[in-house]
């Protein structure tokens, strides 16, 4: 585990077979997509599944912060383009997390603050929702990635 400026860093969080089956997963994937901007999003949370895999990399998610709730969990991809401008998640989560399923695109470069991520599968990011953070344009290929949102317990519902 590495921190750096407030952010927390977790290189192979999950295997290479594991964001190698999520990628496979999303391209099979039968049911309706979810829409923003130019991505294809799958809310893992509200889709109904017996796939143990998934079920287990829910499961495994929702252990990252005891203290905080899961609040949404997406499995996203973005089709070799597209960016995502400076923002915070604050609005609705406290804490954020990335994690990169894939590397082989151009471009879609992650930076929190001012730190750039170096894209790895199974890299899990984690950092307060109130970070100012972007995503660089993406070029070339499909980039692959499962974000999950945190809320307080005390936060109002």
């Amino acid at each position: 585990m590495l921190q750096k400026r407030g952010m927390t860093e977790i290189e192979n969080f999950l295997n290479n077979n594991i964001c190698k089956y999520l990628i496979d997963f999303f391209k099979s994937y039968k049911g309706e997509l979810k829409r923003y901007l130019d991505r294809n999003i799958i809310q893992l949370q509200e889709i109904q599944t017996d796939d143990k895999i998934i079920l287990d990399t829910i499961d495994l998610y929702k252990t990252i912060r005891p203290t905080q709730k899961l609040k949404n969990i997406e499995l996203i991809c973005w089709p070799g383009k597209g960016s995502h401008t400076w923002h915070k998640d604050i609005l609705y989560y406290d804490l954020t997390t990335i994690t990169y399923l894939n590397d082989n695109y151009v471009g879609g470069r992650t930076w929190v603050d001012k730190y750039e991520v170096q894209p790895k599968p199974g890299k899990l990011i984690l950092f307060d929702s109130s970070m100012d953070h972007m995503v660089t344009e993406l070029k070339q290929n499909d980039r692959f990635v499962l974000v999950a949102w945190y809320t307080n317990l005390n936060r109002e519902q």
